[in-house]
């Protein structure tokens, strides 16, 4: 079983219709959150997603962190 693949995506808030990054599984259409997000990529390389920007969705944030927890080596 392979891992889903996510990266950045843009697209448009409901909002305020400013661009933000949201999180999107590469050959998707619609970011986790729901938005319809167009994966940002570069020759062959796709953009990473990196949750700790201002300008990234607030709800992609929530849905990435619970795919992706967080693990403290001690």
């Amino acid at each position: 079983m392979s891992a889903v693949r996510i990266v950045c995506g843009v697209g448009s808030s409901r909002r305020d219709y400013s661009r933000i990054q949201h999180a999107i599984a590469v050959g998707e259409s619609k970011a986790l959150c729901g938005e319809i997000a167009l994966p940002v990529l570069v020759f062959d390389w796709y953009l990473p997603f990196e949750p700790s920007l201002s300008l990234s969705c607030e709800a992609c944030v929530r849905l990435w962190e619970r795919q992706n927890p967080v693990r403290i080596v001690t």
